[in-house]
């Protein structure tokens, strides 16, 4: 491998798929931890039948496509954020080349960049010349020669053109007060981590779709609802640790402002309330025909106290990503027998209580190592 390649890998690449940890982690979480064995359907059952799924469903061909649009929307901001950091002029010495040889490399990058969803559409692919789904492998094949090339001749035009390296940032002359703090957090998220945010959102709102829709046996288990959609909430951990991570590094002098503890309190209740809001959108849609008035109320106050609770114990102490995936691994599992125990709504109850327990005890006693 030349040195430029290897200034590239190590220099955009690497830094990528660093940053973006914990949404390949989630993903994975998703895609092969979630899937467990039941009526002789496993690991490799169930992707083959999502590959079968987008290789003869259209409509759910063009969600797919519209998800990895969203990955490659998320490689093109971070190319922007990378090209515009001073840190990073150094590469402007190694774009001083012909233009043809310089997109030859940041095509390669952009390869590099999409090759999660590159391996997966290329088994998807394969599984349809296998099984002669002919008419949708002309799509797939387009729509990623568009976001591969496409990427790459964008990435060109933001270094030949620097002016045109606009990307959102948090900052500005805006003034912060007591009232304001949850609308940084939501900048945050669309600042750093819209994808994360999306993909959580996805996997949590048709967990809730899949199992309470069913027009034609009425209202579904509940607790096999409750254990399969705690399982996605779950999966906001990865976005709250990411965003704790980003308050301690930018925002860690709001520490010192003169707020109460109460409204401090409020201010994260209200943010993961509006975090929370594509989750009561889909429940106020399956209510009161699939699911009672009471139940919703439940699953949103569910949904919120792990929030609150993934949020609040990031305050007793910063945990590595791995100790902080066994606490949340360990809370599933609490949910799984508490699930079979029928105590939930207190459960529920006594997760908030503590949530606010350590948010008041350790909040001001928090240090990050």
């Amino acid at each position: 491998m030349s040195i430029t390649k290897t200034i590239l890998i190590k220099s955009l690449v690497k830094p990528f798929y660093r940053q973006n940890a914990g949404l390949f982690a989630f993903l994975v979480f998703i895609m092969v931890a979630a899937v467990g064995r039941a009526n002789g359907v496993g690991l490799l059952e169930y992707h083959l039948s999502l590959m079968e799924g987008i290789m003869t469903n259209r409509p759910f061909l063009l969600f797919v496509l519209a998800a990895w649009l969203l990955y490659a929307l998320k490689c093109a901001q971070f190319m922007a954020v990378t090209l515009r950091n001073r840190d990073y002029g150094f590469l402007s010495l190694v774009f001083l080349k012909k233009q043809l040889p310089v997109f030859g490399m940041l095509l390669l990058v952009q390869v590099l960049f999409l090759l999660p969803i590159l391996a997966y559409a290329f088994l998807a692919i394969w599984v349809a010349l296998v099984h002669h789904w002919w008419p949708h492998i002309g799509l797939l094949i387009i729509f990623f020669l568009l976001i591969s090339f496409g990427g790459a001749y964008l990435y060109q035009r933001l270094i030949n053109h620097p002016e045109k390296r606009r990307v959102a940032h948090i900052g500005g002359t805006t003034r912060i007060t007591a009232k304001q703090y949850w609308v940084f957090l939501l900048r945050c998220i669309g600042n750093y981590h819209k994808i994360l945010f999306v993909v959580i959102k996805c996997a949590t709102c048709l967990t809730l779709f899949g199992f309470l829709y069913d027009p034609g046996h009425g209202r579904s288990n509940l607790e096999m609802v409750i254990l399969f959609y705690s399982f996605a909430v779950l999966g906001h951990g990865v976005l709250i640790y990411s965003i704790r991570a980003w308050e301690e590094s930018r925002m860690a002098f709001y520490r010192g402002l003169p707020v109460s503890m109460t409204r401090r309190f409020l201010h994260y209740g209200w943010f993961h309330l509006l975090v929370l809001i594509p989750e009561m959108v889909t429940i106020r849609w399956l209510t009161p025909v699939y699911i009672g008035y009471g139940d919703a109320g439940l699953f949103i106050f569910f949904s919120w106290s792990i929030l609150l609770f993934l949020n609040s114990i990031l305050f007793i102490q910063f945990f590595k990503k791995f100790d902080y995936l066994k606490i949340v691994t360990g809370l599933f599992l609490v949910i799984f027998m508490v699930d079979l125990t029928g105590v939930f709504p207190v459960f529920c109850g006594c997760l908030f209580l503590f949530s606010g327990y350590c948010f008041f005890r350790h909040y001001y006693r928090f240090e990050k190592p």
